[in-house]
């Protein structure tokens, strides 16, 4: 969260007040944000996963997460994910970068946030949501940063059902220059992203590939590489060139392959003969029984498409010490019994269905996005049709004044003003920095911070209307 202030709420029946000791064992804080740090590159070239480009990765991005562990006394932070075995049985094996993991860690205190992303293209909510939070882990095997640089870690805290995870497959096949591969990570420690890229060299146990939409950066260390053919983890990202941006002539990075490590092969593929094997959704796959504990929140939060979810089992679903929050929609089918045990909580606006009915095979576990996402190369004149198209055929409709602008403007259009929904600002990177309501003001005036290129996006009832501003 970012801010100087924090309060928590605890709240403790007043019969049990005695019993209760409440202790803050560690804070952490950065001094800087990853935006300030990071200000003067150019990053819009990056993507966010849930932009339509992420459309064809709705699994696999269940299983990317950004981790935070503590390193000799330092706190870092690294992507991963979760991947399967070759048993099928839901290890929580976690695979990130061995750089990630070369120190004297405090395992127990290792931070994994899952859905940590923006709810919608580029919508710059993501900091809102911490909830799908696990902690805890142990080190199960790697390869030295000199070989291949990966490393298997074992999460600890069980992963609650309602967290929509995915456990990735992993393929140790062989590999050709040209292949095709995409990579989700939580570069800089921000929402969830996506970049494409193709294998272009071989050297030993890593790759070296060349992105061809998106990049990585600091923070993407350990996210998974996955070949384009089947959606599986070949590779976790190792590292690269430390002053590319969007700009650069050259975008590669090295990632270390999962066929090179013998620790981690050993894990997760054992004896089997295999060298590759699918991934596996724990909903999907109707296990048996669940117990359903903990928090159920929105879907909506992590994706503003998914209106809700179905948790199946063949068998037995029960529910106990679980609070179903306001605004969650969750439907409960079992094979033969469902039990709401004493402590189970269903706030006011919660949805919850219970049904006695076989398992399904079709059940949807994330939404279709659409994209306002521009990379670097699509903010030329000679790239970006969508825009110019937008500022002459519209120039007529909605204008913005003065341009360039001390970041004071007004906007004035035909459209009647109960006919505008909402006024938007995004900046290069693609984060919100403004938002308003309908137009009941024409004069907008951004944060005094604000300087440089910005996209304001007018929503009206039929269509969105986005001009180019000049901040100066």
């Amino acid at each position: 969260m970012s801010g100087e202030h924090c309060t928590i709420v605890i709240e403790i029946p007043m019969d049990e007040f005695d019993k209760n000791q409440i202790l803050i064992s560690q804070i952490k804080h950065f001094t800087e944000s990853f935006e300030d740090a990071v200000r003067g590159a150019d990053y819009s070239c990056m993507i966010d996963v849930n932009c339509s480009e992420g459309n064809d990765w709705c699994d696999q991005k269940r299983s990317v997460a950004l981790y935070y562990f503590t390193q000799n006394g330092m706190d870092y932070l690294c992507t991963g994910a979760l991947v399967n075995n070759y048993r099928n049985d839901f290890t929580q094996y976690f695979l990130t970068a061995r750089h990630c993991t070369n120190g004297t860690i405090d395992w127990s205190n290792t931070e994994f946030y899952f859905n940590y992303q923006n709810s919608s293209c580029n919508s710059g909510d993501g900091w809102e949501y911490s909830y799908y939070r696990v902690q805890g882990s142990q080190l199960v095997g790697y390869c030295d940063i000199s070989w291949s640089d990966n490393a298997l870690l074992l999460i600890i805290d069980p992963i609650p059902i309602q967290y929509n995870v995915y456990y990735s497959g992993v393929d140790i096949t062989d590999r050709s220059a040209g292949d095709e591969v995409t990579c989700i990570h939580h570069s800089f420690g921000w929402k969830k992203m996506i970049a494409f890229a193709h294998i272009q060299n071989f050297a030993g146990p890593k790759w070296e590939i060349y992105f061809d939409n998106g990049i990585t950066k600091s923070g993407g260390s350990g996210a998974p590489i996955f070949f384009n053919s089947n959606k599986r983890v070949i590779a976790t990202v190792s590292g690269g060139f430390p002053d590319m941006d969007c700009t650069s002539s050259l975008k590669q990075k090295w990632v270390g392959k999962v066929k090179a490590c013998s620790d981690i092969e050993d894990a997760l593929f054992g004896n089997s003969g295999l060298d590759t094997y699918a991934g596996i959704d724990p909903i999907k796959y109707c296990q048996s029984t669940l117990n359903l504990q903990g928090e159920f929140h929105s879907t909506q939060e992590y994706d503003a498409t998914l209106n809700g979810l179905t948790i199946q089992t063949g068998n037995t679903i029960t529910v106990s010490n679980a609070t179903f929050h306001e605004g969650s929609n969750y439907t409960l089918t079992a094979g033969d019994r469902i039990v709401f045990q004493p402590g189970t909580k269903i706030e006011a606006g919660a949805v919850i269905s219970a049904k006695i009915s076989p398992c399904s095979g079709s059940l949807v576990s994330c939404g279709t996005h659409s994209s306002n996402y521009k990379s670097a190369g699509n903010f030329s004149q000679e790239h970006d049709d969508s825009i110019i198209e937008d500022d002459i055929l519209h120039s007529d409709i909605i204008t913005i004044h003065p341009n360039p602008n001390n970041g004071t403007f007004t906007i004035k259009t035909n459209f009647d003003k109960e006919e505008i929904l909402s006024i938007q600002v995004y900046n290069i990177l693609g984060q919100r920095i403004y938002k308003q309501t309908g137009l009941s003001d024409n004069t907008i005036q951004l944060p005094h911070s604000a300087k440089g290129i910005f996209w304001v996006e007018i929503m009206t009832q039929s269509q969105p209307f986005i001009k180019k501003i000049t901040v100066k």
